[in-house]
Parts: C-alpha cells; structure tokens; sequence
C-alpha cells in the first residue's frame, strides 16, 4: 500500500493527477491480482482459501496448508509470476503502463526474496521440507 502511495505522489508532484490517481488505482489492481494468482493456485491443488483482503501492510490471503510441501511452494510461486506476467504484458505501453511494469518486476522481486513473510521464503521452507522428505524416503530405502 506504502508503494502505492509514493508512485502516486511521484507522478502528482511531476503534474500528472490524473495518471497519479489512475496508477495508484492499477497499483492496488496488482495487488490484489497478486493475490488472485495464490488462491488460483490453491483453487487448483485442493487447498481451501479462508480470507483474501488488503490491509495496511497490502494485500493477504490466508489459506489451509497445501497437502505437499511442493502444493505450498506453488501456491507461494504463483503470485510473483503474476506480477511477472503482468509486467512482461504492459513493459511496451508508453506512459502508466510502463510504471505499472516497473511496479510489478519491483513487486515480483521483493517478493521472491526470501524474508520472513514473503512468498520467497515461503517457496524456500516448502522446498526445504521437500528435499528432507525425498531425503528420508531414500535413507529408509537403503535400509529395506
């Protein structure tokens, strides 16, 4: 939401109110398409979505754990590629296109790092639990 402010600002100080308030409006829509990415996911593995919201901090879903490790790190996965999707589509349309692009690499990027909340560190942890599973399954097929 924070970023939304700003670009909004940015583009109104540079005298664009009109482009100002159309970006801040395209940059909640990403948001909230972020958002939409990880409950398609879910919606796909099975995975039950309890709430879907914006909130100080951003946009949020909250869901049940995946039956997998890898349905986690997928569902993660899925709303960066999104904003990835988003910012390929819109890189070439001159003006507010071209920001909302930027926005979303910047959206993309940051939430491919993996800090604690963010679907990188999600994806990590879930593919860390993977890797320790296959781990055990061929430790105990040794031993058969």
């Amino acid at each position: 939401m924070a970023a939304a402010v700003v670009l909004l600002g940015v583009v109104a100080m540079h005298g664009h109110l009109g482009a100002g308030l159309l970006l801040g409006f395209l940059t909640v829509a990403s948001l909230l398409l972020h958002e939409g990415g990880h409950m398609v996911a879910a919606g796909m593995l099975g995975v039950p979505v309890r709430e879907f919201g914006l909130c100080r901090k951003g946009s949020y879903v909250r869901r049940a754990p995946g039956r997998m490790p890898l349905d986690d790190a997928a569902i993660a996965l899925s709303g960066p590629t999104v904003n990835a999707l988003l910012a390929a589509t819109l890189w070439n349309v001159p003006g507010v296109g071209h920001w909302l692009a930027i926005y979303n690499l910047i959206l993309m990027l940051s939430n491919l790092a993996p800090l604690p909340g963010s679907d990188g560190r999600r994806a990590l942890v879930a593919l860390s639990r993977h890797n320790a599973g296959v781990r055990v399954m061929a430790v105990n097929r040794k031993r058969d």
